[in-house]
């Protein structure tokens, strides 16, 4: 049994490493999260969120539908030509024209932006927006030359010049969005880290412009999906509720997606494996995978899961004090979703690496249909318990499809029998 702990540990140091520091990552971002709440009141973290999860928004629209391309048709890329300047130069064509579109709209709608938000918006959507360009190449191309310590190494660096910032400085909430943003810039950096044959971005290929774009394009259906049961759910209860209410969910879902983050690292560590085991059709690595590591891993976070059901509320007690008791109820069944979740993360590289991208997005948008037709109608008669029971069955139905669409491909992969 020790023996076989020690091949475990051996075999997985780096995902174990690389585990270690996105936690230090998280506990750091939940260092934040505290400073912010003991010098907003809830009503004003409630505005600071709502900024968040619209600035999200427009950066989903314009950015990040395309940027795990990178990954998906960039390792296929780099296997036949060891380079991903293609890849990266359609990516960069497709950001381009979306940002005429998407900085065009800003310009023309700040003023009523900036009413609906209650702040000066517009220079700080901009900076995010911008920022993001560089941010999400860099880490989606980190991560398909399989650097994922390095992008995990600076985004800590980065969480803890945030907190620095916000530890010394006095705090408004449009402060507080860019020394947010100043410190997910840190990850820039890694564009030093760049082959040289990756930096030359000219060599366009109509054909692998089609390629990414037919996969980015897949992809903004499921990113607008999850986008709404990730960030989407504010503007609802915004729209339903008081900001007050709107400040104790934000809290409990932050602390939730700090529990889901650890969970989904999984998929940003394993991504290029997968697509590289199923391309290539290696039958040992993917047996390995999915029946050896897979039944570790899950049984690892199930039970972390069941051991913050009693440390949860205690830590919020503890940090939060009185003046967000009110989120720990929503925080305790917000951790049931993450045992599905901590299934169903294995299966999104699965998706994409048997080109089912389409297939992928319509299961998210299903979901995000169900969440919403759950919260319309459960909102207004249970307040944020509404908004939380609703992702939390949202997410269940998404496992239980997925589990039954992939695990028999996942089989015919190995047996090598029609699908």
């Amino acid at each position: 049994m020790k023996d076989k702990s020690k091949q475990f540990l051996k075999n997985h140091f780096n995902l174990i490493l690389y585990i270690i520091l996105n936690v230090l990552t998280l506990l750091t971002n939940l260092l934040a999260t505290i400073k912010l709440t003991s010098l907003f009141s809830v009503s004003e973290y409630g505005n600071y969120s709502l900024a968040i999860s619209f600035i999200s928004l427009v950066i989903l629209l314009g950015i990040n539908w395309s940027a795990s391309s990178i990954i998906y048709v960039g390792v296929k890329e780099n296997e036949q030509s060891n380079t991903l300047r293609k890849t990266l130069t359609a990516r960069l064509i497709i950001v381009s024209i979306m940002s005429l579109i998407v900085i065009s709209l800003l310009v023309i709608l700040h003023k009523k932006i900036n009413y609906y938000l209650g702040i000066d918006a517009l220079s700080i959507i901009l900076f995010y927006y911008i920022a993001n360009i560089f941010i999400t190449t860099i880490t989606n191309y980190l991560l398909a030359i399989k650097r994922q310590l390095l992008i995990t190494s600076l985004e800590l660096v980065g969480t803890v010049l945030s907190l620095i910032l916000l530890l010394t400085n006095e705090i408004t909430i449009a402060k507080a969005l860019v020394f947010n943003i100043i410190g997910q810039s840190v990850v820039i950096l890694g564009i030093f880290f760049f082959r040289k044959q990756d930096l030359k971005l000219n060599q366009y290929d109509k054909k692998h412009l089609q390629e990414v774009f037919k996969f980015s394009r897949a992809q903004f259906l499921g990113y607008t999906g999850g986008y709404f049961v990730n960030y989407g759910t504010t503007l609802l209860i915004n729209y339903y509720l008081t900001k007050e209410e709107l400040g104790i969910y934000n809290l409990s879902f932050r602390l939730f997606s700090n529990v889901t983050a650890v969970t989904l690292l999984l998929n940003t560590f394993y991504a290029s494996s997968v697509v590289a085991m199923i391309h290539k059709k290696n039958i040992q690595e993917i047996k390995r995978y999915f029946y050896q590591t897979r039944p570790i891993l899950i049984f690892t976070y199930f039970l972390g899961t069941i051991s913050l059901f009693f440390i949860g509320p205690m830590f919020i007690k503890l940090i939060f004090k009185e003046k967000y008791i009110l989120s720990i109820k929503p925080f305790l069944i917000f951790l049931l979703a993450n045992i599905p979740m901590s299934i169903e993360v294995f299966y999104v590289s699965v998706y994409n690496s048997l080109e089912k991208q389409l297939i992928l997005q319509i299961v998210i948008i299903a979901q995000a249909l169900i969440a919403f037709g759950l919260m319309v109608f459960l909102i207004p008669k249970y307040n944020i318990y509404g908004a939380v029971i609703s992702i939390v069955i949202s997410y269940y139905i998404k496992t239980i499809i997925s589990f039954l669409y992939l695990e028999r491909k996942i089989y015919c992969l190995l047996t090598n029998t029609k699908k």
